[in-house]
């Protein structure tokens, strides 16, 4: 099981990438319907060549760097609201249920500090500490 806090860490201080997109992607678990997907890909036209992290790398919305691809990974009943002017780096995801909140500043823009703060949720409600 990947440690979301330790993925939201590296989200927050590294530029982002394709990679890390893809990390973030595993992290929350492919769906079956994606996995077949994948499946199929490496395999048409009999290529040898394609594999399962080409996929990915391909494939994987891209969290870091895209706000729209960001918000599908809050968690239900939660909100977000941002901060930072005209480049925003800070982001407070809260649960209109319970009140938990959790907060991100991240280097690179708005969508990598919501991305953080959404790993953060889902560790949380996944019991990590």
């Amino acid at each position: 099981m990947t440690d979301l806090n330790v993925l939201a860490e590296r989200v927050e201080r590294e530029a982002p990438s394709r990679e890390l997109d893809t990390a973030v992607w595993i992290a929350i678990g492919l769906t079956e319907k994606q996995e077949a997907h994948c499946a199929a890909w490496c395999r048409q036209y009999d290529r040898i060549d394609l594999t399962r992290t080409m996929y990915l790398n391909a494939w994987s919305p891209k969290f870091t760097s895209s706000v729209d691809a960001a918000l599908n990974l809050i968690p239900e009943g939660y909100t977000w609201t941002i901060d930072g002017g005209a480049w925003p780096t800070s982001v407070r995801l809260e649960s209109q249920d319970s009140g938990r909140h959790f907060e991100s500043d991240a280097m690179y823009g708005a969508a990598a500090a919501l991305t953080a703060a959404c790993l953060r949720a889902r560790a949380a409600m996944e019991g990590q500490p």
